[in-house]
């Protein structure tokens, strides 16, 4: 008989992050990308121009740790603004570069790819603790604000 893979448990979605390591994910919301439309013009009609660029946030949902810790994201997180020592780490050491790879159901094969520069987490929430089990004890969701992004497509990440 033919094993039925569980859609719940599969990871289809490695983040990689400078300096901090990578982890596994089941679902992802993309941030979105606009541009401001300018208009302006000194005759009867106005001309649209492109302006500023701005990204909204990444969630991550659903979290497996490959070779980065939960420690590792926690301790990004505090640097991010450290209520101890009333501010924040340099930006060069939070605000980070990292690569969205999504799998096939082989687990192998890149189907898209995206990288995102100023990579940094603002929100760490669903932390739940089971005794009986050790997948579970790890961090639910994690939002990241994001300055830029990159569609890179099947290939790899361009760092």
């Amino acid at each position: 008989m033919a094993q039925v893979e569980n859609p719940r448990k599969s990871y289809n979605f490695r983040l990689d992050i400078t300096g901090i390591g990578n982890f596994y994910a089941q679902e992802v919301d993309l941030p979105d990308s606009e541009i401001d439309k300018v208009e302006h013009g000194d005759s009867n009609y106005d001309v649209s121009s492109p302006g500023k660029t701005n990204v909204t946030d990444l969630m991550i949902q659903k979290l497996l740790f490959g070779d980065a810790s939960d420690s590792a994201i926690w301790i990004w997180h505090v640097n991010c603004q450290n209520s101890l020592v009333g501010g924040s780490a340099p930006p060069s050491e939070i605000r980070l570069y990292g690569s969205l790879t999504e799998f096939a159901t082989d687990q192998v094969t890149v189907v898209n790819s995206w990288w995102f520069e100023g990579l940094w987490p603002f929100k760490i929430n669903g932390q739940k603790f089971k005794r009986g089990g050790e997948s579970e004890n790890a961090i639910e969701n994690i939002e990241f604000s994001v300055d830029r992004m990159q569609k890179v497509g099947g290939a790899a990440s361009p760092f």
